[in-house]
């Protein structure tokens, strides 16, 4: 059994250096960095907020189908459906941050799914699921 050899252009022959190790694969510049892939946590999160935007024109919807019919505490489901609307568009926003800060956006994630659920409860409880596994899993990776 023969050893490999590396000669450079003029015939020496290489043992040491970058140039070695470029040609013997275990030069650092060419490895790729191997980064964790977030793709989950971002569908997650993005169809939480996406069914929670949904439920929250629902509740908003009703609210004002209620005002307009004249019931005393219709105005209260417009200010709710308006807050989930809000806690949608914050779990919207964790989960484009998903890949570039991670914690905050598990963060996000999380305070999003529980005022969402908080605030319009039924209607946002696919969303709620959604978010917050979504959260958990950012959190727990990171």
């Amino acid at each position: 059994m023969g050893r490999i050899m590396f000669y450079d252009k003029s015939g020496q022959e290489l043992t040491e250096g970058a140039v070695f190790r470029r040609k013997c694969g275990t030069y650092r510049g060419i490895e790729p960095k191997k980064g964790k892939s977030r793709a989950i946590e971002l569908l997650l999160s993005l169809l939480g907020g996406i069914s929670g935007l949904f439920g929250a024109f629902l509740v908003t919807g009703m609210g004002s189908l209620g005002e307009a019919s004249e019931v005393p505490e219709a105005s209260d489901f417009i200010m709710l459906g308006y807050a989930a609307t809000v806690f949608s568009i914050i779990g919207i926003i964790g989960a484009v941050l998903v890949r570039s800060k991670t914690k905050t956006a598990g963060w996000l994630m999380i305070i999003s799914a529980y005022g969402g659920l908080i605030s319009t409860s039924f209607s946002f409880l696919l969303p709620f699921m959604l978010i917050l596994f979504g959260g958990i899993k950012t959190l727990r990776d990171s």
